[in-house]
Formats: C-alpha cells, sequence, structure tokens
C-alpha cells in the first residue's frame, strides 16, 4: 500500500549503510594508524634530540649525518605505512608494489628502531639473518615485522629474544627467564588484529605457538 514510502525508505536504508560502512573504514584507519605510527615517531624525536646535542656540542659532520639519515628513513617509513594503511582499509583491489627487500637489512632496521622498548630490562636480543632479498609489498613487510618484534619485547621483562631469518622464512622467539609469561598473549589489540590482516591478504604462512615464558612466531613470506 506504500510502495513510495517503501522505495524511498529502501534508498535511505542503503545511503545510510554506505555512510557508516565509510565511518568504519575510517576508524579502523584512524586505529591503525595511530598503533603503526609511534615507533617511527619516537626514533624521529629521539634522534632529533640527539642531532641538537651533537650539533651544540661541535661533534663531526658525519655523525650528524648518521643522525639525519635515521630521521630521514623515520620520514619514508611513515609515508610508507600510511599508504599501505590506506591501501588496506579502502579494500583496494589492486596490488601494492613490490620492492626488492633485503629481509635482513629490514630486520635490523627494525631492530634498531625498537631498542627504545628495552631500555631499563635486562633482556639480550639477537640476530641471524643471510643475504636473502625477495620482491615484497614493502610497507606490509615491515608492518608485519615490526608488530611481531615489538610484541616480543613488550612480553619480555627478564629473558632473552631471539630472531633468526634464513630465506624467505622468520622466526622470532622470546623467552622469560622466570618462566612468566607477559600478558600471555604475543599479540595485542590493534597490532595482532593488523597483523593478521595483512597476512591473509598475502596468504603468508604465519604460526604462533606458546611455550614456556614466551612464544615463538614464524613468517614465510612466499
Amino acid at each position: 500500500h506504500f510502495s513510495e514510502l517503501n522505495t524511498l525508505a529502501s534508498i535511505i536504508r542503503d545511503s545510510l549503510s554506505s555512510v557508516q560502512s565509510s565511518l568504519e573504514r575510517e576508524q579502523k584507519f584512524l586505529g591503525y594508524a595511530s598503533h603503526e605510527l609511534r615507533t617511527p615517531i619516537a626514533v624521529t624525536r629521539t634522534n632529533s634530540e640527539l642531532l641538537e646535542k651533537l650539533i651544540q656540542k661541535g661533534k663531526s659532520p658525519e655523525k650528524q649525518l648518521e643522525v639525519v639519515d635515521r630521521i630521514k628513513r623515520a620520514g619514508f617509513t611513515m609515508t610508507d605505512l600510511t599508504e599501505t594503511l590506506l591501501w588496506l582499509t579502502r579494500q583496494q583491489d589492486k596490488d601494492l608494489p613490490l620492492d626488492n627487500i633485503h629481509l635482513g637489512d629490514m630486520l635490523q632496521q627494525i631492530n634498531h628502531d625498537l631498542t627504545y622498548l628495552l631500555n631499563g630490562k635486562p633482556v639480550t636480543v639477537s640476530l641471524e639473518s643471510d643475504e636473502s632479498q625477495y620482491q615484497l609489498p614493502a610497507g606490509l613487510t615491515r608492518i608485519v615485522l615490526t608488530n611481531l618484534i615489538r610484541n616480543a619485547y613488550q612480553h619480555t621483562g627478564n629473558g632473552t629474544v631471539d630472531i633468526v631469518q634464513k630465506g624467505s622464512r622468520v622466526v622470532i622467539v622470546n623467552c622469560n627467564t622466570d618462566g612468566s609469561i607477559e600478558d600471555n598473549e604475543l599479540g595485542f589489540g590493534l597490532g595482532l588484529e593488523l597483523t593478521e590482516r595483512l597476512l591473509a591478504q598475502y596468504d603468508w604462512q604465519y604460526h604462533n605457538q606458546e611455550q614456556a615464558g614466551g612464544r615463538k612466531v614464524q613468517v614465510d613470506f612466499t
């Protein structure tokens, strides 16, 4: 009896559903971005302070340029992360561009950027890698590795973190020497959710296993 009203109601419902979906994607992007950008922002701030001290003390230009390079790399990382997160939250069909990634170098950079998480904690980190290089989306690869290493560092209060890369496979093992497991989960909140979404997006193999005092995670980027 009210076909015109039903049609109008259907149009309004579809419009509101579209707006709601858009808002949900924006909220996810903001959440992911705030989580992921913490590390490069921390690197930029600490190295800016270091550069200021080096300039005041008249240290060599070479040392100052090393710090500038770390700041620039953090800026590139922020750009890369933002583009990757926009791609993910907008659910674009096209693939991200592939780069020739040296996994060992990327792990070294991430480890260096995240060392601030271990300040004041008796934690020993060992990192083994080879010269393997693969065609991978740089932003996605960096996000996955950063989240897994960050979680291992945050959930190790007193013990060891071992990072081993062989070929396309990366294994991260954290162990609290007192046998405790901080938070009882390797991942948490947005970091775990984002990591799992990215792994599923590219069908990368992922294994997460609880063990005495910590966890062992393994990712294969093939």
